[in-house]
């Protein structure tokens, strides 16, 4: 597993971001993502999606697209 703790992240984003991580990512641990949301501030926000791994898109489909359909109208609104 990998650590993203070792990289360095700049905190200074204009933009929103969101991120949809695997809870059962084996490649990047769940605490990356935790990690993440962390180092760049209140701008970002993580949301784990169950029985999923690394490629989250392929694995849970329909969930995923509807976690996108609840983020999406919320960039326009920024």
């Amino acid at each position: 597993m990998r650590n993203l703790q070792s990289l360095v992240i700049i905190r200074n984003w204009w933009q929103r971001i969101h991120v949809l991580w695997g809870k059962n990512d084996k490649i990047f641990e769940v605490e990356n993502g935790q990690y993440l949301q962390q180092q760049i501030g209140e701008k970002a926000s993580v949301e784990y999606i169950e029985n999923s791994g690394h490629i989250v898109q392929l694995e849970r489909p329909f969930k995923y697209n509807s976690c996108l359909n609840k983020i999406l109208p919320s960039l326009s609104s920024s």
